[in-house]
């Protein structure tokens, strides 16, 4: 008996489990098939919706944004379409981007998918990602049309935007028929796709941006119950334009390397080429005083745009070398001065010499060579870096050339010198002028090399004794058998006449 009732409880608990997994689902599915069956539904007539259509300006492509709101949830349900060229496209509420809630789409990893990010924007900068707000992708039917995802050339979606009405300053009044909202458009062309799941990546500045009105009493109902979600509008409806498709260019960005890249890569060097190879001293200290006003004006865009992208708010790796850098110029700029002047004052080198041409000066110009490969990636630019490091082979290459050439040019000499008798040994004492101080006049009573004016013996050096393997010449016996100052009259000062050819 008890063998029998233990059966009996054990079939009647299967005969319930299976009872349970036929009628049981969870909430997560029972809402997503509603959400499919309402976008199924979605054709049906009086559906409230408004759509944005616009394609005027983009022959590769258009920009679709249909929408309905929920009054009583704050929900918004909306499918959205925009050309898949660009790196990114964003729609958001209000009439400017400071406190704007905004859509960012972009592709995957595996670059047919798409990747929403909801952010927010705190100003004329890059939107930061606003984990806060409940986004939820509404994934159709297979076969349906506009399944999300990128096809032929146009990035889709559908989703449904929890309370998103009720998020502070929505920016979304359903009372008004001409809601203000915003869109724009990253980057064109592929090697600048994102690629990326990370809903908080980076973004470049859009390439370009518009506005547009749309009407939110014909896109809103009362209950969550009266509305299915609306399909993709192929057509502009209760919406429209405002002015044109302003054209957008990161000209900040792009100045800044251009300038540092110019500093570093042709202004420096050639100051470096300018002293060493020239042995111009003032043409180097105009050319490297014009590479530190270039870098001064390099380094002050790159704090403009500090604050304009997320990835700038914290100091990174270029940030930090860049600030080196800018340091080591200056200290650079103030040794060089320090030791010209000097020099002039003295006609003597100073230790500084030292540290300015041999420690800092190397230091100071790599660190900021290599600096600026490592902007080319912080910039998402990093397929600059092949023409980057080709020009700056080139660069090499020349100095390398110039230094061979100036040392080469140093042993052989001058151009037409030619090998001769010249003296060896101590070099000949300076005139003395009687107070013991040598370089000045001889005595007008002596003799020109101080001797009693009686002349030079034959074969005798002017140049004292240490010259005695120098060969005088008949210039040199001549300049010995001059008479002094005091004996030489008037009346002979006459013109030496040539000697007649022969």
């Amino acid at each position: 008996m008890a063998i029998a009732h233990s059966l009996r409880l054990y079939f009647v608990a299967v005969l319930l489990l299976l009872v349970s997994w036929a009628a049981g689902t969870s909430p997560s599915t029972d809402l997503d098939q509603e959400l499919v069956a309402r976008q199924n539904n979605s054709t049906s007539a009086g559906n409230p919706s408004s759509t944005f259509y616009y394609s005027q300006a983009h022959d590769d492509g258009y920009i679709a944004f249909t929408v309905a709101a929920i009054q009583e949830s704050g929900d918004l349900y909306f499918r959205l379409s925009a050309p898949a060229v660009y790196s990114w496209f964003a729609i958001g509420t209000g009439s400017r981007m400071k406190g704007s809630l905004m859509f960012i789409i972009y592709s995957s990893a595996n670059k047919t998918g798409i990747t929403v990010s909801p952010r927010r924007a705190y100003g004329n900068s890059e939107p930061i990602y606003d984990s806060s707000i409940q986004l939820d992708i509404i994934h159709p039917d297979p076969g349906q049309a506009h399944a999300n995802g990128i096809s032929g050339d146009q990035y889709f979606l559908t989703a449904h935007c929890k309370s998103c009405l009720r998020v502070p300053d929505p920016w979304i009044d359903l009372t008004k028929k001409d809601q203000s909202w915003i869109f724009a458009l990253g980057v064109p062309g592929s090697r600048y796709a994102m690629n990326t799941d990370d809903k908080s990546a980076p973004l470049r500045r859009h390439d370009s941006f518009g506005s547009f009105t749309m009407d939110m009493v014909a896109a809103s109902t009362q209950s969550d119950d009266d509305v299915d979600i609306p399909p993709l509008g192929t057509a502009p409806q209760g919406a429209q334009m405002v002015g044109s498709l302003h054209e957008d260019f990161n000209q900040a960005s792009w100045a800044h390397g251009s300038i540092m890249c110019v500093a570093f890569l042709i202004v420096f060097p050639m100051g470096i080429i300018a002293v060493r190879i020239m042995e111009r001293v003032k043409l180097h200290m105009w050319l490297q005083g014009f590479g530190l006003f270039l870098s001064l004006c390099g380094m002050s865009v790159g704090i403009y745009l500090t604050p304009l992208f997320n990835r700038s708010k914290h100091f990174s790796a270029h940030q930090i070398i860049g600030v080196i850098v800018m340091a080591f110029l200056f200290t650079q700029f103030a040794i060089g001065f320090l030791h010209h002047r000097k020099f002039m004052r003295t006609e003597q080198t100073t230790p500084l010499i030292k540290i300015h041409k041999l420690a800092l000066g190397p230091v100071t110009l790599l660190l900021g060579l290599a600096n600026a490969g490592l902007g080319f990636a912080f910039a998402q630019n990093s397929f600059y870096l092949i023409p980057y490091i080709v020009i700056l082979v080139l660069v090499a290459l020349v100095f390398a050339a110039t230094t061979g050439w100036k040392f080469f040019r140093g042993k052989r000499g001058p151009k037409g010198a030619r090998p001769g008798p010249y003296p060896s040994g101590p070099q000949p004492p300076p005139y003395e002028t009687g107070n013991g101080e040598g370089h000045g006049r001889p005595p007008q009573e002596q003799g020109i090399y101080g001797g009693s004016g009686a002349g030079l013996a034959a074969g005798a050096s002017p140049y004292g004794g240490g010259y005695t393997s120098f060969n005088a010449t008949r210039s040199d016996i001549q300049l010995g058998n001059m008479p002094s100052h005091a004996s030489v009259r008037e009346e002979d000062m006459q013109p030496t006449q040539p000697r007649p050819m022969v």
